[in-house]
């Protein structure tokens, strides 16, 4: 059940704090909350009142996909999993607007910020990537988060979709303390940041 934080009459902690009175020792029912804010605070005061997972607004289309995957394989309802990531597309992997946006910003004010910009990405991005792979290994799941959070600004700052979309999953997955496919994630991560090299290195480097 995904239940917003604000409604009017009863709020999402009044409404969670019922059914799970209601509920008393029998089967739970799976609550995420759906809030407008991000901070920590919120998250804990939710977990606090008897929810289980949390969202926040704007919700993108592969937040609700990877919640659903979450909890339905807990719960052993494949069919759900499969339904969710049927209808989930797949971002493009590079905003060419925000690209050319960039370049054209960078030609009329500072072409050296830009150049320096993408260079130091693109030299530190390997190296951060090999550091979650480490953090895996080590069961590290808030060091997996923090790593991609850092991957995730510049990503979406340069347009790089794909790469931000895969960045924040491997940022939830720290978050939710759950690593469970973080490997296979990295990996796409590694081949999206050698796409991403072949388009950012003759575009701002040459």
């Amino acid at each position: 059940m995904f239940m917003d934080r604000h409604m009017p009459r009863m709020d999402g902690f009044e409404a969670t704090t019922a059914i799970r009175k209601a509920e008393g020792e029998g089967r739970r029912t799976v609550i995420v909350a759906m809030t407008a804010s991000a901070l920590q605070s919120e998250k804990e005061d939710c977990l606090a009142v008897g929810m289980d997972d949390f969202i926040s607004k704007p919700v993108l289309l592969e937040d609700l996909v990877r919640v659903i995957d979450r909890w339905s394989r807990r719960n052993g309802d494949a069919s759900v999993v499969t339904s969710a990531r049927a209808h989930a597309p797949e971002p493009e992997s590079l905003d060419n607007a925000r690209l050319e946006q960039l370049k054209r910003l960078s030609e009329k004010h500072d072409p050296g910020m830009l150049k320096s910009l993408v260079g130091d990405f693109l030299e530190g991005a390997p190296v951060r990537i090999a550091k979650m792979r480490e953090a895996v290994s080590a069961a590290d799941a808030e060091g997996v988060g923090t790593l991609a959070h850092g991957l995730l600004g510049v990503s979406g700052n340069l347009g790089l979709r794909r790469m931000a979309m895969l960045c924040g999953k491997l940022q939830y997955m720290g978050h939710a303390d759950s690593l469970t496919g973080a490997n296979g994630t990295i990996e796409e991560l590694e081949q999206e940041l050698s796409h991403v090299r072949s388009v950012l290195e003759p575009m701002f480097l040459v």
